[in-house]
C-alpha cells in the first residue's frame, strides 16, 4: 500500500480522493474495490423514488461492511449526484469512513489552495453540480491519480 493511504489510517475520516485517474487501472491495486453505479443502482432497483434519499447511506454501509478488506477503492462515483437521491456525496463518504480506508475515485475537478481546496462535479449550474471546499490537512487526503500511482510503481 503506498504512504499516502497508509497515512490515512490516522485520520477521523480515512477518506481519500483521487483526482484525474482511471478507474480500472488503480482499483486493481486494492483487495477491495466497488463500483458504486452499479452496486447501489441495483441495491436502489425495487425502491420507490420517494425513500430513495434516506436508504442511500444504510445500503452503501452495508454494501462496504462486506467487504473484509481495511482498503476499499469506491470508483463510479457518479451515481451520488443524482438528484433525486437528494445527497450530499462528500459528507456521505466522509460517514462511510470511519471503519474502512476509503479511496474515492473522484469523478471531477479539485481546485487546490493554500490551506482549502474546492472538490468540485460537474458545472455550475447544472442539476448534479456539487461542490466542497475542504481543508486537506484537517479532512481528507487529496492527491492526483499520477502522484498516487507513483507510490505504487
Amino acid at each position: 500500500m503506498s504512504d499516502f493511504i497508509e497515512s490515512l489510517r490516522l485520520k477521523h475520516a480515512k477518506l481519500s480522493f483521487v483526482v484525474g485517474s482511471s478507474d480500472e487501472l488503480l482499483a486493481d491495486h486494492f483487495q477491495s474495490s466497488i463500483n458504486l453505479n452499479t452496486e447501489l443502482s441495483k441495491a436502489l432497483l425495487n425502491i420507490p423514488l420517494a425513500k430513495r434519499p434516506l436508504l442511500v447511506y444504510p445500503l452503501l454501509s452495508d454494501i462496504i461492511s462486506n467487504k473484509t478488506s481495511t482498503y476499499i477503492c469506491l470508483v463510479g462515483l457518479e451515481i451520488l449526484f443524482e438528484p433525486s437521491l437528494q445527497i450530499q456525496a462528500v459528507d456521505l463518504l466522509k460517514q462511510l469512513a470511519h471503519d474502512h480506508v476509503i479511496v474515492s475515485i473522484w469523478p471531477g475537478d479539485y481546485a487546490p489552495a493554500e490551506r482549502r481546496g474546492k472538490l468540485s462535479y460537474s458545472e455550475l449550474g447544472h442539476s448534479e453540480y456539487q461542490s466542497y471546499t475542504i481543508k486537506t490537512e484537517d479532512d481528507f487526503g487529496v492527491i492526483s491519480y499520477q502522484n498516487l500511482i507513483k507510490e505504487f510503481i
